[in-house]
C-alpha cells in the first residue's frame, strides 16, 4: 500500500556489521529493530562504542533504543549508562531505569541508586518497582517517595499506591508518625496520601475532616470518598454518622455511598436490616406503627380515617401506603379514606405513583384544545419550566438529568403533540423511562430501572440511585402511569401550558 503518485522502494536491511545494525536500530518498524537489538546484544561488549555513539542522535526515541541495548550489554554497558544518567533528560532517565529493570537488577538497590534524582516520572517508576518488595526492605524508600508527593500529581499517587499495594496498613502506621496531631491541618499532599492509601487506621481522622466546617467543600468530599473505599465496620459506622450531618451536601454524599456500598463491598460488614431500622426517625417509626393499624381488620372506621389522613399527608407514610397498596393489603374502607388526601402529599413521587392505586378527586380539567389555541409567552414558559419541570428534565444546561432530555423536543413535536404529551403523560411512555415500583421487606422504591441482575438499580425522582440485592426484592412491578405528574396536580392551567410549550419549542 503506497500513497497516490508516490514511488516507494523497499529498504535494503543489512544485519552483517555493527555499523549497519546501528542504522537498522533507527528503523520505525518494531520487528526490524527488534532483530537488530538481539544481534547487537549477541555481539557483546565490542558493540558498546558504536551503541554509545547512538546516544548523540537528535531523536530521543533512537537514544532510548540505544539505552536498552547498553543495559543488556553486561556490566560495562550498564556502567556506561550510569556515568551519563545525571545528564539524561527525565524521559531518558525513565528509559534507563526501565531498561535496568528488564535486566532483573535488584529493585531495592536500583531504587536507592536513582531515588535522589528530581524527576517525578522517575520516582513513579521507582514506586512501581517496589510493588513486590517486602515492607521491611522497601519501607525507607516508600517513605522517601511519600514525602516527595506534591499533592497535585495524580499519576504519582497512583504509582505510589501500586508500590505500597498490600503493605498499606504497615506503611500507614509509619507514615502517620509524620502527620500533624490535628487532622484538620493536613496539607493537600497529606490528605491526598490518605485518599490514595485509604487505610483502616485513618477512619477517625477522615471522619473529623469530613465533618469539619472549617475545611473547603472539596476537602470534605475527598474525606467522604476516602472513607467509602475502606472496608471495615469502623468506616461503615463513620459513613452512617455522616448521613446525619447537618451539612446537607455531606449527608447526601454519605447517603449515596451507603446506598452503593451496602450491596457490594460493605454488604457483609454490618447487619443492614438492623441499620435501616436504626436510621428511622421517631416520626418514621410512628408511621410504621400506624401502618400496622391501617391494614388491621380490627381497626374501627373512624380510626382508619384519622390514620389515612395522617399517613397520606406524610412523605414516609405515603411510601408505606403505596407499598401496602402494591401488595394488595388495603381494603376498600382504607382506600376510600386515603383517596381524599394522598394527592396532597408533599412528595411529588408519591403523588405521581398514587395514580396507579387511587383515583384523583375530580380528575383533570385541562383542555388541550383551549391550550393549543392560546398564544405563547416563551419568557413566562421558562419560569414555569424552572419551577415545575427542571427538577426532573434538562433543557440545554438547565435542569436535572432524571427524566428525558427536552433540549431538542421542539424538533420532534409540534405544539399540539407536545401539549398532548404534557397533559396525558401516561399515554406514551418514553423507552427507558417506564416507571417501576420495587418492594423489599423494609422499604419501597419508585423510579426508572437502571440495571437489572443480581443487583437491581433504580433511580428515583430526586436522581438518587438505589441498589438492591435481587434476592431481597419481594415484588417488582412496572407501572402503567408515568412518573411525570399531570399538570393539574401542579396547579397548571391552559395558558401556563401554552407558555411552557412556547419555551420548549423555541429553545
Amino acid at each position: 500500500i503506497t500513497p497516490k503518485n508516490k514511488k516507494l522502494s523497499t529498504p535494503v536491511l543489512d544485519y552483517s556489521t555493527t555499523e549497519s545494525l546501528i542504522e537498522v536500530l533507527k528503523s520505525p518498524a518494531a520487528n526490524v529493530r527488534f532483530k537488530a537489538y538481539h544481534a547487537l546484544v549477541k555481539m557483546g561488549e565490542k558493540a558498546i562504542p558504536a551503541v554509545e555513539n547512538l546516544l548523540k542522535d537528535p531523536n530521543d526515541f533512537v537514544k532510548a533504543r540505544a539505552i536498552y541495548v547498553l543495559a543488556a550489554l553486561g556490566t560495562k554497558g550498564q556502567e556506561s549508562l550510569k556515568s551519563r544518567f545525571q545528564v539524561f533528560t527525565p524521559e531518558l532517565q525513565v528509559a534507563t531505569f526501565r531498561a535496568f529493570k528488564k535486566q532483573n537488577m535488584d529493585p531495592v538497590a536500583l531504587s536507592k541508586w536513582a531515588i535522589n534524582e528530581p524527576s517525578i516520572g522517575l520516582k513513579r517508576e521507582i514506586a512501581i518497582a517496589l510493588r513486590d518488595v517486602p515492607y521491611a526492605q522497601s519501607k525507607e524508600l516508600l517513605l522517601n517517595l511519600a514525602n516527595s508527593y506534591d499533592g497535585e500529581d495524580a499519576n504519582f499517587l497512583v504509582a505510589l499506591g501500586i508500590g505500597i499495594d498490600t503493605k498499606n496498613e504497615l506503611f500507614y502506621a509509619d507514615y502517620a508518625k509524620t502527620l500533624p496531631a490535628n487532622p484538620l491541618t493536613y496539607t493537600t499532599a497529606q490528605s491526598g496520601m490518605l485518599f490514595g492509601l485509604h487505610p483502616k487506621a485513618a477512619v477517625r481522622s477522615l471522619l473529623q475532616r469530613a465533618s469539619s466546617i472549617t475545611l473547603k467543600a472539596a476537602e470534605q468530599k475527598q474525606a467522604v470518598t476516602t472513607l467509602a473505599f475502606i472496608n471495615s465496620s469502623e468506616a461503615v459506622n463513620a459513613m452512617l454518622r455522616l448521613t446525619k450531618n447537618p451539612d446537607k451536601t455531606i449527608a447526601a454524599q454519605a447517603e449515596y455511598w451507603i446506598s452503593f456500598k451496602k450491596t457490594n463491598d460493605w454488604q457483609n460488614i454490618v447487619s443492614w436490616k438492623t441499620v435501616d431500622q436504626q436510621m428511622l426517625t421517631p416520626s418514621q417509626k410512628a408511621m410504621v406503627n400506624l401502618k400496622t393499624e391501617l391494614v388491621s381488620k380490627n381497626t374501627p372506621a373512624n380510626r382508619i380515617n384519622k390514620i389515612a389522613e395522617k399517613m397520606a399527608l406524610d412523605s414516609y407514610g405515603g411510601k408505606l401506603i403505596l407499598a401496602e397498596a402494591a401488595a394488595g393489603k388495603l381494603n376498600d374502607k382504607a382506600k376510600e379514606a386515603i383517596n381524599a388526601h394522598i394527592f396532597n402529599n408533599p412528595d411529588l413521587s408519591i403523588r405521581s405513583m398514587a395514580a396507579d392505586y387511587f383515583q384523583r378527586p375530580g380528575g383533570s380539567t385541562i383542555s388541550l384544545e383551549i391550550a393549543a389555541n392560546m398564544p405563547e409567552d416563551a419568557k413566562a414558559g421558562k419560569t414555569i419550566f424552572q419551577a415545575n419541570c427542571a427538577n426532573c428534565h434538562k433543557i440545554g444546561e438547565d435542569g436535572l438529568d432524571i427524566g428525558p432530555d427536552l433540549t431538542s423536543i421542539g424538533k420532534k413535536y409540534d405544539k399540539r403533540a407536545l401539549l398532548d404529551a404534557i397533559i396525558n403523560p401516561s399515554a406514551g411512555l418514553v423507552f427507558g423511562y417506564e416507571p417501576w415500583i420495587i418492594n423489599t421487606a423494609d422499604n419501597t422504591y419508585y423510579g426508572f430501572l437502571i440495571a437489572d441482575g443480581a443487583s437491581v438499580t433504580i433511580k428515583d425522582l430526586s436522581g438518587k440511585l438505589h441498589t438492591i440485592k435481587a434476592k431481597d426484592i419481594k415484588s417488582k412491578t412496572q407501572l402503567k402511569n408515568s412518573l411525570m405528574p399531570e399538570p393539574s396536580s401542579m396547579g397548571l392551567k391552559e395558558k401556563s401550558l401554552s407558555d411552557l410549550t412556547g419555551y420548549l419549542m423555541g429553545f
